[in-house]
């Protein structure tokens, strides 16, 4: 069966690099090409896509892998050579040297290579085979792993001959290894594969799981696999694990990350093994730099001494996991890991090993007088690996009570942390117990809250953690909750109660806060995400509708259809399927029929329910009216909605009200005031709507015609981008230039870059965008890859420099 051909992705410059060494060689010379790289960096993916170029241009190509057929006595790799051969004439069905290459394998022994004598004979007999092949026209020899043999050189050495490519690729860990270093020094041509650029994990995911990757997937990815994802190997086979452990899914035609579970790298890389040959002192490095406090160079006889290990064993393997890219150190010589997935494979099976590591660490500092916080840190990752001692308890509230003004996070866990040292029926147990909780709601926290409360049910506040905890079970705390009068998250829950940090309701908020501020792409990754989840209530409902009107806002209309059909039935929405399912059948061309279905729609919801999505619903069907000519039916509409606005009058139905009155008489006053309630509740889309009904009429459209092409180019609404453009044809408007030059950053990304520029936590960020830090982190992922930035620093200074600007043309 023939083995797959990899694509490749983000190589053409080495390929067209080899290209040119082929082209150099000439009857009277050949040329050498080294390839090195770390291992799974793409060696063998580019040598194979480079052999079929070749082979396809008529060009003799042997393929020799040495990693397959390595023998320990064979140091030439005859044997894989002789495979290689044996292949080739099979393939091209010329056995004219057959007899030459059984000679030489017969002589392929261990005792061979004994003799000098028979030694050379090998090589000799390898090179008159290779002469008498190049006679047909030129010839690539490339060959792969070579550093697998004993003798790389003279692996190579009989096909360096006049009229040949010789291509040796070799891995190269950092580790200065003989065979990378010898073949450098031999090359006429040395690449050294580096990452990939960060675009091409993208294409690299979807070629995987034959589905174009979901936006938080990659980011997931890029968390957990840090500079790891720019390296083809590590993606591709930690993709693959994910999806054979169904951890990737398929929905609405996306690849998704499936269960909260942390990304592992599988154990069969590299560095896992790297770590591993080092035993103990390398496991235990990896704990120290990749959880709890700062941990450098400096720190390492602190780390001796509680474990009664030499500091010289320490340092040999920093040196060992810093060269091959397990670590890195600062300047300073702090030391780190920032593959989280590497963390998390090598400690998953040695975690409470690591737990008594911090453990010792703690004990030796307390001891010798250490720093408070760092001694915390320490504690906190011991847990209950650590024996429970009073004194620690107190030292960890006081570290608790200094970090809650700045850090709550921390201040959550190290009061946590301290309940497990405290003797019971402390007294102090109920105040922390009781700041904790607050702590806990503040961040939404919600599923720990609830287990605090099942452990210390008599120390807590009843009442406050009654109505919390039963946020842990987020979507029936929902279907208690929501009536009607509002589908935003953040106005149903009770005052100081943060966002859910993660989980169903978090989703949730993301689509209906992306859908509003115009991010339709992380709205539609929410919907996928809560999609997945095992529950199914009006969460998943709504969710499912906002999505459905984002792909017909981007006119991927067969996906809307999916997205409505999946919602199901649900009579406390009929008026927002209403307004989704008219609008799919306006997008379709069909307005008579969304004019019906419409109105059916509106005048079927159950009394209580019309709040929810009947203003929305009256404003499209008074826009469907107008464009069909049923000015009738408008008039009806505007009727109707002055009375739900009588009822209700909340800022939504009175923006709704002023629109429909805009559009039915052509009030231009009713539509500006409407134009600016949308832009003071961030309401992108009621806001691009009504700017598109305002450049319709307005005497001076210019304004209104700009701003709504702004705003559908920042939400990828490509046919109101389209009306935008035919309405400035039309009434003589320039069409605005693009800004090729400058970043297009949405309005949720540059105001989160503007609050770190004032030096904003992501918690901060978090509380002053009315997010979560997890939404936080997303945007950080997403600002990094689209901006080029490696940090906030950057982030921070590129906008100064005005290198990042709001989403044109």
């Amino acid at each position: 069966m023939p083995r797959e051909r990899p694509l490749v992705c983000g190589r053409d410059d080495e390929l067209s690099d080899l290209d040119g060494a082929l082209s150099a060689i000439t009857g009277h010379r050949h040329s050498l090409a080294v390839v090195r790289g770390t291992p799974g960096i793409g060696k063998t993916a580019l040598l194979t896509v480079a052999a079929d170029r070749w082979r396809s241009e008529g060009v003799t190509v042997i393929e020799i892998p040495f990693r397959d057929a390595a023998e320990p006595w064979d140091a030439f790799g005859v044997q894989a050579t002789i495979a290689a051969l044996k292949q080739h004439f099979e393939r091209v069905a010329d056995f004219s040297l057959a007899d030459a290459v059984g000679a030489v394998a017969r002589l392929c022994t261990p005792e061979s290579y004994a003799s000098p004598r028979l030694r050379s004979g090998l090589l000799i007999g390898l090179a008159k085979i290779f002469g008498r092949l190049r006679r047909n026209g030129p010839m690539a020899v490339i060959a792969d792993d070579v550093d697998v043999l004993p003798n790389p050189t003279l692996a190579i050495t009989p096909a360096c001959l006049p009229g040949c490519l010789v291509v040796a690729a070799c891995r190269d860990d950092g580790r200065f290894a003989a065979a990378p270093v010898q073949l450098a020094q031999l090359a006429d041509l040395l690449i050294d594969l580096g990452p990939l650029p960060d675009e091409q994990a993208g294409p690299l995911v979807a070629q995987r799981t034959g589905a174009t990757p979901d936006d938080s997937l990659l980011a997931a990815l890029g968390r957990a696999l840090g500079p790891l994802v720019s390296d083809p190997g590590a993606l591709l086979s930690t993709v693959d694990e994910m999806k054979a452990a169904g951890r990737i899914v398929t929905v609405h035609g996306k690849a998704c990350l499936s269960g909260d579970a942390p990304i592992l790298l599988p154990r069969a890389h590299d560095l896992v093994g790297q770590i591993d040959s080092l035993g103990t002192e390398g496991h235990e490095l990896l704990a120290m730099a990749a959880i709890g406090p700062a941990f450098g160079v400096d720190d390492l006889p602190t780390l001796a001494a509680a474990t009664g290990r030499e500091v010289t064993g320490y340092g040999r393997a920093v040196d060992i996991l810093v060269a091959v890219g397990a670590l890195v150190c600062t300047e300073s010589g702090e030391l780190g890991c920032t593959c989280p997935a590497l963390a998390g494979t090598v400690l998953a099976t040695t975690g409470r090993e690591a737990a008594r590591l911090h453990g010792k660490v703690a004990g030796h500092l307390l001891a010798a007088g250490g720093d408070r916080t760092t001694i915390a840190s320490h504690v906190v990752e011991a847990g209950r690996e650590m024996e429970p001692s009073p004194s620690v308890a107190r030292l960890l509230v006081a570290a608790a009570d200094d970090a809650a003004a700045t850090d709550e996070e921390r201040a959550a866990r190290c009061y946590r942390a301290a309940l497990w040292h405290y003797d019971d029926g402390d007294p102090d147990i109920a105040r922390v117990t009781s700041t904790l909780a607050r702590i806990l709601i503040g961040l939404g926290h919600f599923g720990q809250l609830a287990g605090l409360a099942a452990e210390y049910p008599e120390c807590a506040d009843s009442e406050q953690l009654s109505d919390a905890a039963a946020l842990a079970d987020p979507l029936a705390w929902h279907e208690q909750r929501l009536t009607g009068e509002s589908l935003d998250l953040a106005d149903i829950l009770p005052a100081g109660y943060g966002i859910p940090a993660d989980g169903p309701l978090a989703h949730y908020h993301r689509v209906l806060t992306g859908y509003t501020n115009g991010d339709w792409q992380d709205a539609l990754s929410a919907a996928r995400a809560l999609s997945l989840s095992a529950e199914d209530g009006p969460a998943h409902r709504i969710a499912g509708l906002l999505a459905a009107e984002i792909c017909t806002a981007q006119g991927d209309l067969k996906q809307a259809s999916a997205w409505l059909d999946s919602t199901g039935e649900d009579e406390r929405f009929t008026a927002l399927r209403g307004w989704v399912e008219s609008g799919l059948l306006a997008a379709s061309g069909d307005g008579a029929r969304a004019l019906a279905v419409g109105w059916w729609a509106y005048r079927s919801a159950p009394a209580p329910w019309t709040r929810a999505g009947g203003d929305r619903l009256l404003a499209r069907l008074a826009a469907v009216a107008k464009e069909t000519g049923h000015d009738e039916r408008g008039r009806t509409v505007l009727a109707e909605m002055a009375g739900l606005d009588a009822r209700e009058h909340t800022p939504a139905t009175r923006a709704a009200l002023l629109f429909v009155r805009g559009v039915v008489t052509g009030d231009e006053e009713s539509l500006a005031e409407s134009a600016e309630l949308a832009r003071d509740r961030g309401h992108l889309p009621d806001l691009l709507m009504t700017c598109l009904a305002l450049g319709e009429r307005d005497d001076e459209p210019r304004r209104w015609l700009h701003e709504a092409h702004e705003l559908a180019v920042r939400a990828g609404a490509g046919p109101a981008r389209a009306q935008a453009k035919a309405l400035m044809r039309r009434r003589g408007v320039a069409i605005p230039r693009s800004e090729d030059e400058r970043t297009a950053l949405s309005d949720m990304e540059l105001r989160i870059v503007d609050l770190i520029r004032d030096g904003r936590t992501n918690r901060q960020v978090a509380v002053a965008l009315r997010i979560t830090e997890k939404t936080v982190e997303y945007y950080l992922s997403r600002l990094f890859v689209k901006t080029g930035c490696r940090s906030r620093i950057d982030l921070a200074a590129a906008s100064a420099r005005g290198q990042l600007a709001a989403a044109s043309a």
